[in-house]
């Protein structure tokens, strides 16, 4: 969803890089794995227990919420993760620094 797979490169340099760079990619992976499905089946049940009657339109909305509020968090990390790796690539002198 996010996109984790696409930072190019290999678990090797994830489990060598420091670990701003590998902790921000396990929490992005736990997200668009873990959470955010989570998140969208608790969306799901909210709006199917709504359309029964048995709760009001608000706890739907707080379902939608923390589906919105997990999403923001991926991208937050994604551009975190990026930023380290970045961060990593130029400590072993693979980019030029600005």
């Amino acid at each position: 969803v996010l996109g984790y797979q696409s930072i190019a490169w290999s678990p090797a340099d994830v489990v060598g890089a420091p670990n701003p760079l590998a902790s921000r990619v396990a929490e992005l992976a736990a997200l668009e794995r873990e959470a955010i499905p989570a998140a969208e089946r608790l969306v799901a049940a909210s709006e199917a227990a709504f359309a029964a009657g048995a709760i009001d339109f608000f706890r739907v909305l707080a379902a939608r919420r923390a589906v919105l509020a997990l999403r923001s968090r991926g991208l937050e990390v994604l551009e975190a993760a990026w930023a380290s790796r970045l961060a990593f690539e130029r400590a072993r002198g693979d980019l030029d620094a600005p």
